[in-house]
C-alpha cells in the first residue's frame, strides 16, 4: 500500500495542471473522504506512522492505518488566457514547440535527474529542439512545469 501511495503521487505530481484549483482528497479506510483546497503544490512525506501534509499555507497529519489513497480534482477556474495544451510537431531530427517565447522555460533531464545540455534555437514564436544532441536513451522534457517523456531509440 505504501508503495501504491507513493507511485500515485509521483503519477499526479507529473500531471499537475497550473490552470485549475487543485484539491486534494483523502480517501480514509472508514469510506469518508476529506478535501483540502490548495493554493500551492503540498510537500507530502510518508512517516513511519504517519503521513504529513505541508505547505506555505498548511500543515496536517493523519495516520497512516487511517487513509487508503489519495487523489486530487481540479476545479475549473474559468481563465482562459492560460496556455493549456502544447502544441509541437516532429520534423525530421527535431521536436518544435509551437508558440513557445523566450520566456518559457524547456529543461530535459535524464532519467537520473541530471540536467542535460540542449541546442534550443527559436523560429519567430517556435521553439525548436535538435534531437542529434539528445543522447540515446529516455529523458525527461520539461516545457513551464509540465512534464513529458521522451524515448530517442539506439541507432
Amino acid at each position: 500500500m505504501k508503495y501504491r501511495l507513493v507511485l500515485l503521487f509521483l503519477f499526479i505530481s507529473l500531471s499537475w495542471l497550473s490552470v485549475n484549483t487543485q484539491t486534494l482528497v483523502l480517501h480514509h479506510t472508514d469510506g469518508q473522504t476529506t478535501d483540502i483546497e490548495l493554493s500551492e503544490k503540498p510537500r507530502i512525506r510518508f512517516g513511519t506512522d504517519n503521513i504529513l501534509i505541508s505547505s506555505s499555507t498548511l500543515n496536517l497529519e493523519y495516520a497512516r492505518k487511517d487513509v487508503e489513497r489519495f487523489t486530487f480534482k481540479a476545479e475549473d477556474t474559468g481563465v482562459g488566457s492560460v496556455k493549456n495544451k502544447i502544441a509541437y510537431r516532429i520534423e525530421n531530427d527535431r521536436i518544435v514547440f509551437l508558440g513557445v517565447t523566450k520566456a518559457d522555460r524547456i529543461k530535459v533531464c535524464s532519467i537520473s535527474g541530471a540536467t542535460l545540455p540542449v541546442h534550443l534555437s527559436m523560429d519567430g514564436s517556435n521553439a525548436i529542439l535538435q534531437l542529434s544532441t539528445l543522447p540515446s536513451d529516455v529523458c525527461i522534457l520539461t516545457l513551464n512545469g509540465k512534464s513529458f517523456k521522451l524515448i530517442k531509440p539506439k541507432q
